[in-house]
């Protein structure tokens, strides 16, 4: 593949992820802003889906979960205001980590195909 050609494929592929400041930004409303969020999860998917990516999502939710509020219990080094999940950290957080195990997974796929 050339290397116009991947650089146009992987910014493809970030255009969602760099979407997501905007909206966050407009809305400052956590639970409006996981709906957007999964609603361009789902406009994603629409567009170009891979077999078994709603798996990986979901993992990479649980591991959002799971590294979250563990970090929570050990180290308080964020503060959050708004609404929770099960009040220790925002909502969309873990979809944020389903989220970017997708994006990671594409662009790695998109690099080594490359070689």
């Amino acid at each position: 593949m050339k290397k116009t050609t991947l650089l146009k494929k992987i910014a493809e592929e970030l255009l969602p992820l760099l979407m997501l400041p905007v909206f966050f930004l407009i809305t400052k409303n956590e639970i409006l802003f996981s709906i957007i969020l999964f609603t361009l999860l789902f406009a994603v998917f629409k567009v170009k889906y891979f077999k078994n990516e709603w798996w990986l999502f979901f993992i990479g939710t649980l591991f959002g979960l799971l590294f979250e509020f563990g970090g929570d219990l050990i180290y308080k080094l964020q503060y959050w205001n708004g609404d929770f999940l099960l009040g220790k950290i925002p909502l969309w957080l873990p979809l944020m980590w389903g989220f970017g195990f997708i994006f990671i997974n594409r662009l790695g796929n998109l690099i080594v195909k490359r070689q």
